[in-house]
């Protein structure tokens, strides 16, 4: 910090005026003016800086609280145990009975949907198997509106199995689910289906698409 105005005004008048109040190898007062000008800039230079480290430290402490109150873990696996289901119709949500994980409660078992408690970043993965010698189609959806395909086919005494894992930024209260997108469709179980959601991260604002 600059000392107070009053010592600093005292210091430059002694280098006007000498000791005998006379002027010697010491600055004008023109000179003088400009020092003071100087540090006049210089003031408020410092004053700017300890306004922005005071909005840095601000911003830091929120992020700190944020991150001791954020994010109870949100995630949820499920699966069907049963051996197959059948008459699955198309657009008909597959629901997941059999739940291995569901922190937060946010996964509905009986109905096979998966309601987002905050906004963020969440992974989301399914895989399904066919019956024998059986297609299917399926899609991964959120509030009704596909978002990935699968599809396999079973040959003969075997069973076809596919796979999809994305990434989506989900607001709050959107539903996730997976659905059928054949008729009548047999799909294999005996924990060989699954069904899961993990948050990854909280984040309220949408994130810019780049590619």
């Amino acid at each position: 910090m600059f000392p107070p105005r009053p010592v600093l005004f005292c210091v430059l008048l002694a280098l006007v005026s000498g000791d005998d109040g006379h002027c010697k190898d010491c600055v004008t007062r023109d000179e003088m003016s400009v020092y003071i000008d100087k540090i006049n800039k210089l003031e408020e230079t410092v004053r700017t800086q300890e306004i922005q480290i005071r909005r840095q430290r601000d911003i830091i402490d929120r992020g700190h609280t944020r991150k001791r109150h954020v994010e109870q873990p949100v995630a949820f696996t499920a699966t069907i145990n049963q051996e197959y289901i059948t008459h699955v119709g198309g657009h008909q949500t597959i629901v997941f009975p059999d739940v291995i994980t569901n922190i937060g409660a946010n996964y509905h078992s009986q109905h096979g949907l998966f309601t987002a408690p905050i906004s963020g970043l969440y992974l989301v993965s399914t895989t399904l198997l066919s019956g024998h010698n059986s297609a299917f189609a399926a899609t991964i959806e959120v509030n009704g509106h596909d978002v990935v395909r699968l599809r396999e086919m079973g040959t003969g005494s075997f069973h076809g199995s596919s796979s999809q894992t994305i990434v989506l930024h989900l607001i709050k209260d959107d539903d996730v689910a997976v659905q059928s997108l054949s008729s009548d469709k047999l799909f294999w179980g005996d924990k060989y289906c699954s069904f899961t959601v993990v948050l990854l991260q909280e984040m309220d604002t949408i994130p810019t698409v780049v590619g």
